[in-house]
């Protein structure tokens, strides 16, 4: 089978080294794949994070394939040194596959497939560009990007046939069954994290948050994040900020604090922008309070505990604070969109045991579909899973032939995937001690997915 790592040449925020991070993943990934599971992988990315990879490793890859001849010439020309108005413009170009720009990277990835004609496409993040060269081509796409978990509960990795964020197929989940009450201790203890069973109990309070339900925490992302850009349904911030507060106020008296992104000061075009709003916020809504300072993870987590409700427009605060059972409105599409919990502000939902139960119903429905757990997702048995995953949902949804089909299986028999979670009899639900030496046991032995545990545990406890 032949997979294609399709990492996002273009260069954002000034920095054409800006996906480096995962690309150095897929690196790992692919040489284990190419080795020992009989897989045929590569990698295309633009040259410079090729060689940052040669240079890391200090070694060179006949796998790693980047722009030729003309094609550099023209990629140079996009590289600004200055990341302002314009060069957001021609990102979001690229992000919908639009514009003279992303015809020069169709060319590219179509001369890439004639040398190399790929079962399967594998981007970080969105690519509209690659998405539609895999649909005309009867090809495998799987987007991958961080997930919306975190420490101190899970971290996390969407990976998805359709695409991550508001374009994943998760992203329109309407009906699914209500568990049982007793489904958020199973959850919370397959989970197994004392820090997160710790949260649900409460946190410390951070020394400006007023009494437990006394404020709307009101969450704002980084202007120029892809997701922000992409899926957002207000053209700036400050249009969220006017349309968010105007909305609480129709159904709330208490305090609204916003937080900012905590990364906001890593580049000039975010600072700037960021302080700008503080600004316009500062004049149109002096009883708005921005707070505006460095905490630790534990302590942003204790502002959502602690918070009556939490607004946010794409970002993943929304579903942590869900975790909590609070109630959260998201104003724009994201991954986790589409049940009742993310209400609008008419119909906001106080029942914290239901809530609970909704937002846990949820991440089930997730981790079924496309959420892993980010230390196996980025592995070379994770990636098999995930191809394997996305394989059989995409096929259900009619986006690929019954020919990689045939692909899959021919690789499945050469090297399957050792299952990470071996029950012989089926666990009772009343016996929660069994289920958690059960989880304590598999995490000491193979130091692995606690999202195939919840798949497997939920499967068995029914």
């Amino acid at each position: 089978m032949k997979i294609l790592f399709y990492i996002e040449p273009h260069c954002i925020r000034a920095n054409p080294l800006e996906f480096s991070w995962i690309a150095y993943h897929f690196l790992k990934i692919s040489n284990e794949l190419n080795r020992y599971a009989n897989f045929d992988c590569r990698i295309f990315s633009n040259n410079n994070i090729k060689t940052f990879l040669e240079k890391k490793t200090g070694k060179k890859f006949d796998f790693l394939t980047t722009f030729e001849g003309e094609e550099q010439a023209e990629f140079q020309q996009t590289i600004s040194l200055a990341w302002a108005e314009e060069q957001i413009e021609i990102w979001l170009e690229v992000l919908n596959n639009e514009g003279a720009i992303s015809k020069f990277y169709n060319k590219v990835i179509s001369r890439i497939h004639n040398r190399f004609p790929f079962d399967v496409c594998i981007c970080w993040g969105n690519s509209k560009i690659a998405k539609a060269f895999c649909e005309e081509t009867n090809s495998l796409y799987i987007s991958m990007e961080q997930g919306p978990l975190r420490h101190p509960f899970f971290n996390s990795i969407v990976a998805d046939f359709e695409g991550v964020n508001g374009e994943a197929s998760t992203s329109i989940i309407r009906s699914l069954e209500a568990p049982t009450s007793n489904k958020i201790f199973e959850y919370s203890q397959i989970l197994h994290n004392p820090e997160f069973l710790y949260l649900l109990g409460g946190l410390p309070k951070v020394a400006e948050a007023k009494e437990k339900h006394s404020y709307c925490l009101i969450g704002l992302q980084l202007p120029d994040d892809t997701n922000q850009l992409h899926f957002s349904r207000f053209k700036k911030q400050a249009d969220f900020v006017d349309y968010t507060i105007q909305k609480i106020r129709e159904v709330y008296n208490g305090q609204i604090i916003i937080k900012p992104h905590p990364k906001y000061k890593n580049n000039s075009f975010n600072l700037n922008a960021t302080i700008e709003l503080f600004n316009y916020i500062g004049k149109k809504y002096s009883d708005v309070y921005i707070y505006d300072k460095e905490i630790t993870e534990e302590e942003q987590l204790s502002l959502l505990v602690h918070a009556n409700f939490v607004v946010v427009d794409n970002s993943s605060l929304g579903f942590e604070a869900a975790l909590l059972g609070k109630p959260v409105v998201a104003t724009s599409d994201q991954h986790y969109g589409g049940r009742h919990i993310f209400d609008d502000f008419d119909r906001l939902n106080f029942d914290e045991k239901n809530l609970l139960e909704e937002s846990y119903t949820l991440l089930g429905e997730l981790i079924n579909s496309n959420l892993y757990l980010r230390s196996f997702a980025l592995s070379a048995c994770g990636i098999q899973t995930i191809i394997n995953q996305q394989y059989g949902r995409a096929r259900a949804a009619g986006k690929v032939s019954y020919s990689i089909h045939k692909k899959l299986a021919q690789e499945e028999g050469r090297h399957k995937v050792k299952p990470y979670l071996t029950m012989k009899a089926p666990l009772q639900s009343t016996d929660r001690n069994a289920v958690i030496r059960k989880i304590k046991t598999a995490v000491r032995l193979f130091r692995t997915n606690k999202v195939l545990f919840l798949h497997e545990i939920k499967r068995r406890l029914k």
